[in-house]
């Protein structure tokens, strides 16, 4: 399961393995709640989702939400970021692709993808034993000379150690 804590203003992914379960979005949600791992936490990552919070339908991709308490405490930069860790964490799933806090209309990665790093592996994760060759992969936004955004494109990188 992916997993999306914040690192620095940013979000980053990480994965678990988890037991399977028809309750994913539950497991997920409490996951977040829970923060990152001891070596997770080393690399600067941290949650900022309190928990508590519950999906109570998945309808029409779409997720419905009752908030914790606290989700929407604090700063628009920290209510954001909380948000967004939970959008980008039930949208990994094939039937969600919006998240609906409580009555609020529904949103999506992309009204968070502000919050995302100019470049985000997804693999290899923290805590995860690699062999040469190793296979990176992720998203990388590409800019022109001017700064603009042109796209964001999934580019895998493969390394292998030097003979």
């Amino acid at each position: 399961m992916q997993l999306w804590f914040t690192r620095d203003g940013k979000l980053v992914p990480t994965r678990r393995t988890l037991p399977a379960t028809v309750a994913t979005s539950r497991l997920a949600l409490t996951e977040l709640a829970a923060g990152p791992s001891l070596a997770e936490t080393a690399t600067g990552m941290t949650s900022l989702v309190p928990p508590g919070g519950q999906v109570t339908r998945i309808a029409g991709r779409v997720a419905t939400l009752v908030p914790p308490a606290g989700l929407d405490s604090g700063g628009v930069t920290s209510v954001r970021l909380r948000r967004a860790q939970i959008v980008w964490t039930l949208t990994q799933f094939p039937t969600v692709r919006r998240v609906a806090f409580a009555d609020a209309a529904p949103t999506g990665r992309d009204d968070y993808a502000d919050l995302l790093p100019p470049i985000v592996a997804t693999a290899p994760t923290i805590g995860d034993r690699i062999t040469s060759p190793v296979t990176v992969t992720g998203t990388a936004e590409v800019s022109a000379r001017d700064g603009s955004r042109i796209n964001v494109v999934a580019i895998p990188v493969v390394m292998a150690a030097a003979g």
